[in-house]
């Protein structure tokens, strides 16, 4: 509902993204590609955000209709003896058709309306599920996901930001309070979360894996920062395989000089850092915008 009270809703199988007026007439701003419609928020610009998931694929066709029931028998004409009791077979009801499900595949996306009706997705992911959403007093747009308990910020169109990890598996309702903090209902189990508005004390981020293409050697890691009276540490590791795994080296801790340190992990093709900031107080967080690796192939024989 919007600030007039005109209420938004979402459909399911059609994906229909609608408007109901005060009575009662509905009118569609936008059909998803998406099968289900799971989640709506309104901005304060006024502009609709709609999450869907569900690729719109049958995964059957119905068995053909059956045919024709046998005619049952005439009754008999002749008179039946005393006490006795004369059965007559009656033809089987038709069996109903099976009932057509469609398989729920290829992740979700999540559209912004404008206020003039214009639809635009903005944001998509071929695994995540978004159950639900949230506009925070600040104007945030959040998104609660499963099967992992992830919480995205949509910082613009396809730009987002990964805020925390929840243990449990689905954020199924977020709730954004007035004094800017938010509650978020899970599933599985079902538990209820207060995040914020405060920050930790600190926090990590894991990069992707590097991949050099083959064999390497890792020299110095450099990276640029806001430091804002806090601190910024880094960890690396390394491994021959293409997802971290307790088969590649541990975390091995890279000693700074400013802004700059050598890497201890190990030679390999692979390699993933860790950022550890630590809070200056004050809600001030550092800000790392950049982060530079070297390293070297292993030479061999054209």
């Amino acid at each position: 509902v919007d600030p007039h009270d005109t209420i938004f809703a979402g459909t399911e199988p059609s994906g229909l993204i609608m408007r109901v007026a005060s009575d009662g007439a509905a009118f569609v701003l936008h059909q998803a590609g998406k099968r289900e419609v799971t989640a709506l928020a309104v901005a304060p610009d006024g502009s609709v955000y709609a999450a869907a998931v569900g690729d719109k694929q049958p995964a059957g066709l119905p068995a053909p209709p059956p045919g024709p029931a046998a005619p049952a028998p005439a009754p008999s004409t002749s008179p039946a003896a005393p006490g006795a009791v004369t059965l007559q077979r009656t033809p089987a009801a038709p069996a109903a058709p099976p009932v057509v499900r469609t398989t729920v595949t290829g992740g979700s996306e999540v559209c912004r309306i404008d206020r003039e009706g214009f639809p635009r997705t903005v944001w998509s992911d071929t695994k995540e599920i978004v159950y639900s959403l949230a506009v925070t007093a600040t104007g945030d747009i959040l998104l609660g996901t499963g099967d992992e308990g992830k919480l995205y910020r949509l910082e613009a169109d396809h730009l987002h930001t990964l805020v925390l990890k929840i243990p449990p598996k689905q954020i199924t309702a977020l709730y954004a309070a007035r004094d800017g903090g938010v509650f978020a209902a899970t599933g599985n189990v079902g538990q209820v979360y207060r995040i914020g508005p405060e920050l930790n004390p600190s926090g990590s981020f894991e990069s992707s894996v590097l991949d050099a293409e083959t064999f390497s050697y890792w020299g110095a890691i450099r990276f640029t920062a806001e430091l804002r009276g806090g601190a910024v540490g880094i960890e690396a590791r390394s491994g021959n395989f293409d997802r971290p795994r307790q088969s590649w080296s541990p975390w091995s801790k890279v000693e700074l000089s400013g802004f700059a340190g050598r890497i201890q992990a190990p030679p390999a093709r692979f390699l993933q850092y860790r950022l550890t900031l630590a809070s200056g107080g004050a809600n001030a967080t550092p800000v790392v915008s950049r982060v530079e690796i070297a390293y070297l192939h292993k030479k061999v024989a054209p």
